[in-house]
């Protein structure tokens, strides 16, 4: 049940940030930025995948796991951010700077929503541990 609560939380902070930053493409009449903006939404979906799995594997076996697996998490998701997006940069020939500055909102995002609900998991395991 945990596990599918942060992923449902994760993945509706990654559309509503993708909604957000498509806003602001069309806006600001960056045209140019929509495959760098492809690149970086891939790319988070890929890297909040990877970064849920340390979590999800240590819910129930306390705060310290969790601190533990969140801090792995943290480092999963910068390796396959920046690394997924500089990979595919190269490869396709995008620019990197629209690339890396619409994939920052997203990471912090997906950090917010990851580090909200594993307090949230934390709170409830010492609440009921103390009933």
């Amino acid at each position: 049940m945990a596990a599918l609560q942060l992923a449902g939380v994760v993945f509706g902070t990654i559309v509503l940030t993708a909604i957000a930053l498509a806003g602001i493409i069309v806006a600001m009449d960056r045209p140019d930025w929509w495959a760098p903006f492809t690149v970086a939404t891939g790319v988070i979906v890929v890297a909040a995948v990877l970064s849920i799995v340390p979590i999800v594997l240590t819910l129930g076996r306390g705060p310290a796991a969790s601190a533990i697996a969140h801090v792995i998490a943290t480092g999963v998701r910068v390796v396959v951010s920046l690394g997924g997006c500089f990979l595919i940069v190269k490869m396709r020939g995008l620019p990197l700077t629209p690339t890396l500055l619409l994939m920052v909102p997203y990471y912090l995002t997906v950090l917010a929503a990851e580090s909200t609900m594993l307090a949230l998991f934390i709170r409830r395991e010492s609440s009921s541990k103390r009933v």
